[in-house]
């Protein structure tokens, strides 16, 4: 998804594709590859993740984070609960 803009409603981002985008990004952490994952990212992404103590800005931020959670949780496997929630009135998703 890199350099590919957001499909987005009037107010917020397209559940269908919030849909799609959850299932390759789970996808892409899954495989432990930190190139898969970036490549679904812009160059520019700002990315909040509650097990980080801050907001990474930009791909070398974002590999911090998957080198460092895949060599502390070496099989680690996720797997989608619920969502995406979408916000209804801003270009956002949640998943859990």
């Amino acid at each position: 998804m890199a350099e590919t803009a957001v499909t987005t409603t009037q107010h917020g981002v397209d559940p269908a594709f919030a849909s799609e985008a959850s299932q390759r990004l789970i996808a892409a952490w899954n495989s432990h590859q930190p190139s898969q994952v970036l490549e679904l990212m812009t160059d520019n992404i700002v990315y909040d993740d509650a097990s980080w103590p801050t907001q990474m800005h930009g791909h070398a931020a974002v590999r911090g984070l998957l080198e460092s959670t895949w060599h502390a949780v070496s099989d680690l496997t996720l797997e989608l609960i619920e969502g995406p929630m979408v916000d209804p009135a801003a270009p956002k998703t949640a998943e859990h």
